[in-house]
């Protein structure tokens, strides 16, 4: 077992590098001051709490020592003997080292030199890791920065840092010590000291999110930086020690966004909608959608010497130690936002009862299938068409959803309809299909689809689904076609689109309408185009479960301007646009009103990060099941390489009989856990029963009675999502045959 010393265990990078060398096997000991505060202990927290996983806690030892004290350390290297030291201790915050440059170089650059004193003395076979930073290229005379750019500090701490690395590289030289400088480029994480740039961001914007906060101050907002996630680094920084040679590396992601760029990005993570009043310096102000400055520019808060740009050049570390970073710029936002926006619920949790408040998303309470996620601005929204007069069909709201839901497709023209059923009905009126013709939809689906069809007294001809990502199989449509066969629905079931090119191939061989069912798929992508923009007309439903939502609501979207203007008059009664209540047809009254378009408007500036925390939401689901899914009990729902999955439900096959479906979800309601049962085949619904009733649909059959949907809707949180994955492996174990 090797043994490693971490000096700054407690901090951020401690406390991952912590984290990863013990999943390593290692045994670790991390060095804690005895000013520590127990806030900043709450990072390790996990590791030396008698609770902690039994095998980190034997394995994880801390000790009281002080970079600022040669003695204390001399003696902890001498009693440890690490096989490798990692020095992450340092007063580590650029502004505050202006105030205090006596104590910042006494950590900083004497303590690395001590350290390396005491390595040389009692353990000279260790190697020794210095955390350089970035800082060190300070007004940086080349951009991007790597390991042979000078460096031109232009703080009391990158001055500190420069000795140290320095003095690393003398150690190496003179001692023959394996010393090793990684120059690390800003990396932040959830573990984030909050006084922080990007953690006072996020936290205070979560804050003033939920009403716990008004506004909060920055310094310079275009300040340009190299962001990446702290776990990443930490594993650069091991295989920098697991070199043969030592040597100095640069580690960033290469690409760098300003205070300003890390500001709007939570923002829109968040759901908040922020503007800057565009004065210059100190006088610029963000304001929320009512004008309320929430954040203001604070001279104290601009360094005395300004580093503008930052940007590394990594191709060393790439090259040499296969590194690169998983987690980019908008991932890192979004899973700092998450985070800070769960403590601020935790915040007002805690304030709402001790005022007496119920809480409503307690873990202890049922966990619901699926919750909109609706916020202020939808709040605002609704009330300002309410104060227009405008509630019904009218008003400023419904255009606009219209076409800023269009261009969000991709497409030309959106018609809003009542609802997701209306959508798809008018599409095909508009289309003209009638008595007699056939379209083609999904066995597997929600009943509106064929239904719609049958709307139009034409009838659905049903395929069986692909068995890995449920939507309609490709390689079994064209055996359906025939002469009476004027489309094809594809359905993007459960957030994952269907294989479009071939679909389109076969639509265009037949001369056939390609109408997509895209209610259940808002912002999913097939070969980075979104879905909705390759049916000639394409649907959309905004019911309150869905992705985003209206309450109830739908929208068909077309580059065609024919088509966009007859299912808008359809939709109307049929009414002509030039003489008021005169009707060239039949039409219906599919009309969405102003208020649910309010609604829809504040929704889709929101679309990007709740689509963001889906697919985080899948990755947490299939990280807790994933032992299942080896043991091929569940199969996890698919990611096919040509498509990214938007999860409108997080859905799982029940793969045994011993584990039957229907028994998993009573056992799950018991815990108060809500789950649904996928989809019925159409083939077996009264309805449709006589349909092709000699034909078997196997894909359909099996995926419809193993199907089970889990919660799925932002803001569940990370004990929520655990406690539903505890309750299937408890079922689990109960039910296995010995």
């Amino acid at each position: 077992m090797k043994r490693a010393l971490i000096t700054g265990v407690t901090g951020q990078d401690g406390s991952y590098l912590a984290d990863f060398l013990l999943a390593k096997g290692y045994e670790v000991h991390g060095v804690i001051r005895r000013t520590s505060s127990v806030k900043n202990r709450e990072r390790i927290e996990h590791l030396s709490h008698p609770r902690a996983h039994i095998s980190d806690y034997k394995n994880f030892h801390t000790h009281y020592a002080d970079l600022t004290d040669s003695s204390s350390i001399e003696e902890l290297l001498r009693k440890i003997n690490p096989d490798e030291v990692y020095n992450l201790g340092a007063q580590s915050h650029v502004r505050i080292s202006f105030d205090v440059p006596e104590s910042t170089a006494n950590i900083v650059a004497l303590g690395t030199l001590r350290l390396l004193e005491g390595i040389k003395k009692f353990c000279p076979h260790a190697r020794f890791y210095q955390a350089s930073s970035s800082e060190m290229f300070g007004k940086a005379v080349e951009i991007p920065q790597s390991e042979k750019t000078p460096f031109y500090p232009r703080s009391p701490y990158a001055r500190a840092k420069v000795f140290a690395y320095w003095e690393t590289i003398g150690a190496r030289e003179s001692h023959k010590i394996h010393a090793s400088n990684g120059i690390l480029f800003n990396h932040e994480s959830e573990r984030r000291g909050e006084n922080f740039v990007t953690r006072k961001i996020t936290r205070s914007l979560a804050r003033i999110k939920l009403g716990l906060q008004d506004k909060f101050s920055l310094g310079n907002l275009d300040a340009r930086r190299d962001w990446g996630h702290a776990k990443d680094y930490v594993e650069a920084m091991w295989l920098i020690l697991q070199q043969d040679e030592p040597g100095d590396y640069v580690i960033g992601t290469g690409e760098n966004h300003s205070v300003r760029e890390f500001l709007e990005e939570t923002a829109r993570c968040l759901g908040l909608e922020i503007f800057s009043n565009g004065e210059q310096g100190i006088g610029e102000k963000y304001l929320d959608i009512n004008g309320k400055v929430i954040l203001e520019i604070d001279l104290d808060l601009f360094r005395p010497t300004e580093v503008d740009v930052l940007l590394a050049n990594p191709e060393k570390a790439k090259t040499k130690l296969g590194w690169s970073p998983k987690i980019k710029f908008k991932e890192l936002v979004r899973l700092m936002a998450k985070h800070d926006l769960q403590l601020a619920e935790d915040e007002l949790l805690l304030e709402n009862n001790h005022n007496g408040k119920v809480a409503q998303n307690s873990v202890s309470e049922r966990i619901s299938i699926a919750q909109p996620y609706l916020g202020k601005e939808e709040t605002e929204n609704v009330s300002r068409a309410m104060n227009s007069g405008w509630i019904s069909s009218q008003g400023e709201f419904i255009k606009k959803f219209e076409e800023e839901f269009s261009k969000y497709c991709g497409t030309k023209y959106g018609v809003a309809t009542s609802n997701g059923t209306t959508a798809l009905h008018l599409a095909l009126t508009a289309l003209g299909i009638k008595e007699g013709d056939e379209v083609i939809v999904p066995n597997l689906t929600f009943v509106a689809t064929a239904n719609a069809v049958k709307y139009c007294n034409a009838t659905p001809v049903f395929v069986d689904v692909h068995p890995d990502y449920w939507g309609i199989d490709p390689g079994k449509i064209e055996e359906k076609i025939t002469s009476r066969t004027k489309a094809i629905i594809p359905v993007h079931l459960y957030g994952h689109p269907c294989e479009m090119d071939s679909i389109i191939n076969l639509a265009r061989k037949y001369n056939l309408y390609l109408v997509e069912d895209a209610a259940q798929a808002h912002g999913a992508e097939y070969k980075d185009k979104k879905v909705g923009s390759f049916g000639g007309i394409s649907c959309f439903s905004f019911f309150g479960n869905k992705i985003i939502t209206t309450g109830e609501g739908g929208m068909c979207v077309t580059d065609n301007s024919e088509f966009a203007e007859k299912m808008r008059i359809l939709r109307d009664h049929g009414m002509s646009k030039e003489r008021k209540y005169w009707h060239h047809v039949i039409g219906f009254n599919y009309r969405m009103t102003n208020l649910q378009a309010a609604i829809g408007c504040a929704q889709l500036k929101k679309i990007e990060g709740i689509i963001s925390s889906r697919r985080t939401l899948a990755q947490e689901y299939n990280s807790h099941l994933k032992e299942l899914a080896d043991e091929q009990i569940i199969t996890l729902p698919s990611e096919k390489g040509w498509a990214k999955n938007v999860y409108w439900l997080f859905s799982i096959l029940l793969n045994k009989a011993e584990f039957p479906r229907d028994r998993l979800i009573d056992y799950l309601n018991a815990k108060k856990i809500d789950s649904r049962p996928f989809f019925y085949p159409l083939n077996e619904m009264p309805p449709y029963k006589t349909f092709d009733f000699r034909i078997e649909y196997p894909n359909s059959t099996r995926i419809s009675r193993t199907g089970l949907n889990l919660p799925s809707f932002n803001g569940i949180s990370d004990d929520e999502i655990t406690k539903v994955c505890d309750g299937i492996k408890s079922f689990v174990k109960e039910n296995k045959r010995i």
